[in-house]
């Protein structure tokens, strides 16, 4: 009987282990340890800034867009390669959520008065880019309760009138079912400030250019007005 050769029927050694890895990877801490390395990395996702290296079993088994794009013919991905528009901040926030490690974007949330003028407001404007991209590549609503949350406390840090006011009006610049909860946030902190906010008149002009956002200020403003006159004591705004 002749010799068949069965090596091409059966798995390559070096696949059986790259499996095995894929396998184990949510297992004792594993793809925390991936995260940033480059070993078994087979996808490459650009932005325009930057490239990561990153591994298909994990990205494209925990999001629908992202295993569409791992399949022959997808328009956005070529030769293992998916190219995407957004800033590499919010492609890197969706990557360190997949692997379960600490949001970058949402530590630098908390960057208080030390900042470099513009860095809060940038941040800021990243996670509502942020949670666009959740939304359009269909990442989960826990986690875009997560960047409503770290939205929320990135309008507590320093910011000038003027950048919190820009940030109110890139989040009021989204439809409200996707934006609502920072829509929400920014006409409270500007209503909480207001009256700063009209002696600064670029601030101003461009909170009057908003209408939608200035009736949601001053209407916040009234209801803190009558919260104010029950004299609550669990109350605390901000001298004004």
């Amino acid at each position: 009987m002749p010799h068949q050769d069965m090596s091409s029927s059966r798995p390559q050694q070096g696949t059986k282990r790259k499996r095995a890895q894929d396998s184990d990877a949510t297992k004792d801490g594993a793809l925390q340890r991936m995260y940033g390395s480059e070993e078994w990395a087979d996808l490459s996702i650009e932005t325009p800034t930057k490239t990561f290296r990153v591994h298909k079993a994990v990205v494209c088994e925990m999001n629908p867009f992202m295993k569409a794009a791992c399949t022959r013919g997808f328009v956005e991905s070529h030769a293992n390669l998916i190219k995407l528009p957004e800033d590499e901040a919010v492609i890197e926030a969706i990557l360190q959520h997949f692997y379960e490690v600490p949001i970058t974007l949402f530590m630098s949330a908390t960057i208080t008065m030390s900042a470099e003028q513009g860095v809060l407001r940038d941040r800021a404007m990243r996670l509502i880019d942020l949670k666009v991209a959740i939304d359009k590549y269909d990442v989960g609503k826990k986690f875009g309760y997560q960047v409503d949350f770290a939205f929320a406390v990135a309008l507590e840090t320093d910011l000038k009138p003027n950048e919190l006011v820009e940030i109110g009006a890139y989040a009021w610049n989204h439809e409200k079912s996707l934006m609502g909860s920072m829509q929400s946030n920014t006409a409270y902190f500007i209503s909480d400030r207001l009256r700063t906010i009209t002696k600064d008149n670029d601030a101003w002009m461009l909170l009057c250019q908003n209408p939608k956002m200035l009736r949601a200020a001053l209407e916040t403003t009234h209801t803190m007005a009558e919260i104010d006159d029950f004299r609550w004591p669990c109350v605390r705004r901000r001298d004004r």
